[in-house]
């Protein structure tokens, strides 16, 4: 069950947060959209990068700011290819001089099992280039029949196309080899991360039409639906999250 909106079928997805009182937070932003993507972009099997950011973690309400990256590759080869690898191993002086400052970090490779647009944009021929505006983030470790667990949820979660704000879905999980390969290279040096996110082994990711700042409350009932949904086929250390786009840039 795939008629995919990603470029790839792969994901390296990352979540960071910085102290917005110890870290020039506009240049921080500028480093990772301006210099990081690009440079990101210019390898051969990375095909698209997105930016997010979770709206009620802004510097008044909370003593970090939260994001998350997410980049579409042709598959998770592409993550310990040897121009990658140089890359990580070579980061640039903003790159070097940034990355110790993040207050937190985790790093996941992960393969694609599902990803499914609205039917209309099937029929359209339309999908590739679509980019949802926010996105629920659900991830979750699954029970020891995992393959029956995520294709159990890829059907379940087509009913999340009744939602006029759905546009796409995917269902992910973590390759831990290749996530430990990338976190252990230079660029992560001084870097306080973990290679795993709460017991992250797999993911679902929800794409939505409305912006972060649309007044519609479907988003955060929809992904507690997700939520509650992954947690009954069994998964332990459920967790959610909305974030809204900052940037989406592509070949």
């Amino acid at each position: 069950m795939t008629s995919s909106s990603l470029a790839g079928a792969g994901l390296l997805i990352i979540w960071s947060s910085i102290s917005p009182t110890e870290v020039d937070e506009p240049a921080f932003n500028d480093w990772w959209t301006n210099e990081h993507l690009p440079e990101r972009l210019a390898l051969p099997s990375f095909l698209r990068c997105r930016r997010f950011v979770d709206p009620a973690t802004s510097p008044t309400a909370t003593p970090e700011s939260k994001y998350l990256v997410w980049y579409e590759v042709d598959d998770t080869k592409a993550l310990v290819s040897p121009q990658y690898m140089e890359k990580l191993d070579n980061p640039t002086p903003r790159t070097a001089r940034f990355m110790p400052l993040l207050a937190t970090l985790q790093r996941c490779a992960c393969r694609v099992h599902t990803s499914q647009v609205r039917p209309e944009f099937t029929l359209s021929g339309a999908r590739g280039g679509m980019v949802g505006a926010s996105m629920a983030n659900v991830s979750f470790t699954p029970p020891p029949d995992k393959d029956a667990c995520l294709d159990g949820l890829a059907v379940r979660l087509m009913e999340l196309f009744a939602h006029a704000a759905v546009l796409a879905f995917h269902v992910v999980e973590q390759d831990e080899e290749t996530t430990r390969a990338g976190s252990q290279t230079k660029s992560y040096t001084g870097v306080s991360q973990s290679f795993q996110r709460s017991g992250l082994k797999c993911m679902v990711l929800v794409e939505f039409s409305e912006s972060i700042v649309s007044p519609s409350g479907q988003r955060e009932a929809l992904k507690s639906m997700v939520v509650d949904w992954a947690a009954a086929a069994g998964s332990t250390d459920v967790e959610g999250n909305i974030y809204g786009l900052i940037c989406a840039v592509g070949r």
